[in-house]
């Protein structure tokens, strides 16, 4: 069977994915008193209910993430909203691998994630807003302060976690937009 004249069209639009995609507002990390302040803000092209329910999907969270690798719910927690993060983040030739641990207190569209302290981090409390759009888009914002307990290079530390946040904000929002229950 000889391909019809809208073939090509339709293969390109294939090749080409959504029309529409997320869009990074603006990204920000800085060193404050030997933590971080790490800030983003997003635009999702998905419903509010959807995102807010796999951002609180616990065993389900390091999908969104290329650098988280496991993410579970604690069940033996005092607390039964606590979720374990275990993440690798490669800068340059240093890798470290840690463990966060979190407490979830959920209100509304928004939610904060405290830190239990532990080997790898200190302290921090992390804000999370996700807010209807129209045409079914949703901002994802996001205010944190983190004082990890592992070493990061001081002069290129906040460049360095900027810039690999920013990368990871392109993966995560792709993989919100693909719907995937």
């Amino acid at each position: 069977m000889k391909p019809g004249p809208w073939s090509l069209a339709i293969f390109l639009a294939l090749l080409a994915g959504p029309m529409q995609a997320g869009t990074i507002h603006a990204v920000s990390v800085k060193k404050q008193d030997g933590a971080y302040e790490v800030r983003f803000d997003v635009t999702v092209t998905s419903e509010q209910t959807y995102i807010y329910a796999r951002l609180l999907d616990f065993d389900r969270f390091h999908e969104l993430s290329d650098i988280i690798v496991r993410s579970e719910r604690v069940v033996d927690a005092p607390r039964q909203n606590r979720r374990l993060l275990e993440a690798q983040a490669c800068f340059l030739f240093y890798c470290p691998e840690f463990i966060l641990l979190e407490d979830i207190a959920v209100s509304g569209n928004r939610f904060t994630a405290r830190v239990v302290p532990n080997d790898d981090f200190y302290s921090g409390l992390s804000h999370w807003a996700v807010e209807a759009e129209a045409d079914g888009q949703s901002r994802v914002i996001f205010n944190s302060t983190i004082r990890p307990a592992f070493w990061i290079p001081p002069l290129i530390g906040p460049w360095l976690l900027e810039n690999r946040l920013s990368r990871e904000l392109v993966v995560m929002i792709q993989r919100l937009e693909l719907n995937e229950p």
